[in-house]
């Protein structure tokens, strides 16, 4: 039998890159060394598509074999002369992507290559990075004709990128990241459902179907996304005496982090009769477009365009703020309930405007109520 393809370029303990297949016709593989460990991952992880065709896969291990190079060139210049040569916004996208890529899933991978072309089409490949200040990424996102949300995503994958640039690579100092550019806050036309309409919509939906019921408390208590909730698998669930614990694999978080949840009450007790087993076959669809409206209708409930499930989530976190583990129990950062999920409350703003109107009332003697206290 033939041994399997092989291919090895570069200088060994320095820029070494080997592309290889362990079986015939499928997706070829890469191995390379990172601060001296062994790395291997397939070249469809490493560029996002299968490549099964050697010459391409040559081309990927001469372009990663110079990027090696270049890396452990940078290193020597520091250790002997204590400086490195200026880098590129072309380096640091190319040696962003080659560390995280891989960690990433199909679809973020398109949005984070959609983001890198943008600004390798604005700033130029070239650019040293240090010679782009934070107000001229921001002019560049504001003059996209997107939402706020969208515009956040383009400016916070400059943030990360330069954030690795300057923790990992040591490329820059603190003085040159992005640290400095605003992010706009996402305005979501999306509602929560208030405290009244939960504490209606949680029975509705065990009425519909059980699984729906446990879905919704699930949701309620926990704050994760639909998806999450309903493809979890009998493995991710450990039902205790009075609570379970749920453990939400990376691929459901946007965060990619592997998270525990604890559910107590009715989400406790369905647990026991609704295992994620029984949820194997439903569909979103059927979630979103079948069994919510229905307990919507039968709670009396209006409903509301763009909500969906969502709107569960945004309810705990108006529900849940202030209140510690919010962010860990749910899998979202405390900022990001705060600035995104977190709906305006009517009531804390009648208080102020009460307590103004009580301030200013004038008494009987002509005199405002402030006047008389500072009287007094």
């Amino acid at each position: 039998m033939a041994p399997l393809w092989s291919y090895i370029c570069g200088q060994k303990s320095i820029s070494r890159v080997r592309v290889y297949e362990r079986s015939v016709g499928a997706s070829l593989y890469v191995e390379w060394y990172w601060q001296g460990e062994r790395v291997q991952k397939s070249l469809k992880k490493v560029t996002g598509h299968p490549v099964t065709e050697r010459r391409l896969a040559v081309r990927i291990a001469h372009r990663m074999s110079r990027d090696l190079e270049h890396n452990h060139n940078r290193a020597a210049m520091k250790v002997v002369f204590g400086f490195t040569t200026e880098r590129t916004v072309g380096e640091l996208f190319r040696a962003f992507h080659m560390a995280k890529e891989g960690d990433w899933s199909p679809k973020q991978v398109k949005g984070q290559r959609r983001f890198r072309d943008f600004w390798l089409e604005r700033l130029g490949e070239d650019t040293v990075l240090t010679d782009i200040p934070p107000a001229e990424i921001e002019h560049h996102a504001r003059a996209l004709d997107v939402t706020a949300e969208t515009t956040r995503k383009y400016l916070r994958y400059m943030k990360q990128a330069y954030r690795y640039a300057e923790r990992k690579l040591k490329w820059i100092d603190p003085r040159h990241n992005m640290d400095a550019v605003d992010l706009p806050k996402a305005r979501s036309k999306s509602k929560a459902y208030s405290l009244d309409e939960v504490r209606r919509l949680l029975p509705a939906l065990e009425t519909v179907d059980p699984r729906a019921g446990w879905l919704g408390h699930v949701a309620w208590q926990s704050g994760r996304r639909l998806t999450a909730i309903r493809t979890l698998t009998g493995a991710a669930v450990r039902v205790h005496d009075d609570h379970t614990v749920l453990t939400f694999p990376g691929e459901t978080d946007k965060a990619r982090k592997t998270g525990q949840v604890v559910v107590v009450g009715l989400a406790h007790d369905l647990t026991v009769d609704i295992m994620p087993e029984l949820l194997a076959g439903i569909t979103e669809h059927v979630c979103i477009k079948v069994w919510l409206p229905a307990a919507e209708k039968a709670a009396g409930i209006p409903h509301v365009e763009g909500r969906a499930w969502h709107g569960l989530k945004r309810a705990y976190a108006t529900a849940s703020a202030g209140m510690v583990g919010r962010d860990k129990q749910s899998g979202t950062r405390a900022d990001t309930l705060d600035s995104i999920y977190v709906q305006d409350d009517i009531h804390p703003k009648k208080l102020v405007a009460r307590a103004l109107a009580d301030a200013g009332t004038v008494s009987k003697a002509g005199q405002s109520t402030s006047d008389n206290e500072g009287n007094a």
